[in-house]
């Protein structure tokens, strides 16, 4: 997958070792807080505080909260797109398999404590902060073109237009397993095992009306 969309973190600060190495502890420090702790502790002084280090020296690799906030995304957007490559570039596997390794990869990281707070706080953001808006649409935009790219062995006789849609829902129902998942709504249903349930109806959403 070419990453090439996913932006610099901090472009031109950390040209040397210790400063790549600095703006990693910050972003390291700074994600924590935003995934466990909530944006409302997302501050540049409490990020410091926590990293050990000045409130200048962050200032110096990051000039504001938003070019903070925004590398924080940008990178765990670049590991969840490295992440997902590695487990689909297996060739063995048919394009089936390839598909579903790639579900049960997301399914895996979506549901996670960690995963969930990241997501939760950036969604919550972007409701009413525009610049937060526009990191969730270029992380949905990016996150859609991986998987358009990933279900065109699946989909050939589709057209374009049926192809990006189905990019596009298949990425709404990853993102909002969790919210079904964390709930007794398999029990009420009497659903089973909702994971084995779910890889299934997508790999049957995304093959259906394929040439074959």
């Amino acid at each position: 997958m070419d990453t090439s969309e996913i932006r610099d973190l901090a472009p031109g600060t950390a040209v040397h070792g210790k400063g790549k190495k600095r703006v990693q502890e910050i972003l390291k420090v700074a994600t924590d807080i935003l995934a466990y702790e909530g944006y409302s502790k997302f501050t540049m002084r409490h990020i410091a505080d926590r990293a050990g280090i000045t409130l200048r020296n962050v200032q110096y690799y990051f000039k504001t909260k938003d070019i903070l906030f925004q590398s924080v995304i940008e990178q765990r957007l670049k590991h969840d797109i490295e992440s997902a490559t590695k487990v689909i570039e297996n060739h063995n596997l048919s394009a089936e398999d390839r598909f579903l390794a790639f579900v049960d990869n997301s399914l895996e990281e979506n549901t996670t404590p960690f995963i969930r707070g990241l997501q939760f706080e950036l969604w919550a953001q972007a409701n009413h902060d525009a610049f937060a808006a526009k990191c969730r649409d270029h992380m949905t935009t990016v996150y859609s073109k991986f998987i358009y790219e990933l279900i065109k062995p699946l989909t050939l006789g589709q057209s374009e237009k049926t192809r990006r849609e189905k990019a596009v829902i298949l990425l709404s129902m990853l993102q909002g397993f969790p919210l079904v998942e964390g709930s007794d709504i398999h029990i009420e249903f009497a659903i089973g095992n909702l994971r084995k349930l779910f890889r299934t109806e997508a790999l049957i959403f995304v093959t259906s009306g394929a040439a074959h």
